[in-house]
């Protein structure tokens, strides 16, 4: 399966020069998802894995230092999709980010941490009619692989996984402003944007982000 693209780093070149005619398996997407299943079809080792990528590498400075992710907003590792524009947001297009890089979505949200609703994961166990896709499955998978150094949630937190979680260390002084101004309108705040908020109506919360501080 050829790989086109306008550019290719050398490193992306070397891969593409050493691929094979065939493979038992290929995995389209990089993302959060499409990484993790090509490493575990990996783990066995007589397998042939192809994982395709239309972005390219993510090690680059606006992905590499979180402060400068929305340098990544409509630029080179964003798909830049659009909805269609709507009368009831002023005939705009909202813009949806979409990661073009390896790593996908991951490389360029700003390492925030954010959990599903409720209400989507129960419609999708609905449609499928398969409960391991309802929001308690999916939440204890969530509290298997996460190390939470928030306030302590058992029910709802993981902790002793391997992917590190906490609230937002040093949010800007906008953040709590915000929460203010939402609780101003009736609209109900959270300490955690993962925890119960996510089983209720909606509210209003900080960010759970992914990295770590000097101090943790």
């Amino acid at each position: 399966m050829p790989l086109t693209s306008s550019w290719q780093s050398p490193s992306t070149k070397a891969r593409r020069a050493t691929l094979r005619s065939s493979y038992d398996y290929i995995v389209i997407g990089s993302g959060a998802s499409g990484s993790v299943v090509a490493r575990r079809l990996a783990e066995n080792q007589d397998a042939q894995v192809l994982l395709l990528e239309a972005g390219d590498e993510d090690l680059k400075p606006s992905i590499l230092i979180t402060e400068t992710w929305f340098l990544n907003l409509g630029g080179e590792f964003d798909w830049n999709f659009g909805a269609e524009r709507n009368p009831s947001v002023n005939n705009r297009s909202i813009v949806q980010a979409m990661g073009k890089a390896v790593g996908g979505g991951t490389s360029i949200n700003a390492m925030v941490w954010a959990h599903g609703h409720k209400n989507d994961f129960d419609h999708w166990a609905k449609e499928a009619d398969d409960d391991a896709w309802n929001y308690q499955r999916v939440l204890n998978i969530y509290r298997r692989i996460e190390d939470w150094h928030g306030a302590p949630d058992p029910e709802r937190r993981g902790s002793g996984g391997e992917v590190f979680v906490q609230p937002a260390p040093n949010p800007s002084s906008i953040a709590p402003a915000f929460l203010k101004a939402a609780e101003s309108l009736g609209i109900p705040t959270f300490a955690d944007q993962n925890g119960v908020i996510l089983e209720g109506p909606g509210g209003a919360a900080i960010t759970n982000v992914r990295f770590a501080t000097a101090a943790g």
